[in-house]
């Protein structure tokens, strides 16, 4: 029970029940019946779920320019259209976590050669025809009004 004799909820049995809970004790300033073991869990894990956001819209981002890029008589609305969503997810996403911003480009270059398997695979282009290191800058994918 909390200072106010409510019920602690259990971390495993409810998450969003827990979050409530953990939220209102945070309000009240009940620091003694917070469950701090799993708020840093679930604090290490929102980390990480931005992270892997950013790298998978990353992915799709350059894999789109990579086959924009290389087969540009197929550029199509679609394509462009995809484009625009990544970057438009990719500035929320750094507006909300700003020191995301400075993981871009070493994002990029671990995201680059799984990119160019995706765009091979798509465009049925040998992944040779690919560059094989990342041949746009972090200020070119996030610029949105470059496309190659």
């Amino acid at each position: 029970m909390d200072r106010l004799g409510v019920p602690l909820a259990d971390y495993d049995d409810d998450l969003i029940q827990w979050i409530d809970q953990q939220v209102r004790l945070l309000r009240a300033r009940d620091f003694e019946h917070l469950d701090v073991e799993h708020l840093v869990e679930e604090f290490e894990e929102m980390v990480g779920r931005n992270q892997r956001e950013l790298c998978s819209r990353l992915h799709v981002l350059i894999m789109r320019l990579l086959k924009c890029q290389y087969q540009p008589r197929r550029k199509s609305t679609s394509w462009l259209a995809t484009i625009n969503e990544q970057r438009r997810a990719i500035a929320r996403l750094l507006e909300r976590s700003p020191s995301l911003s400075r993981a871009v480009e070493r994002m990029a270059r671990q995201e680059y050669a799984h990119a160019v398997r995706s765009a091979a695979i798509e465009t049925r282009l040998p992944k040779s025809a690919f560059p094989p290191e990342p041949p746009y800058t972090p200020a070119q994918l996030l610029d949105d009004d470059f496309v190659p």
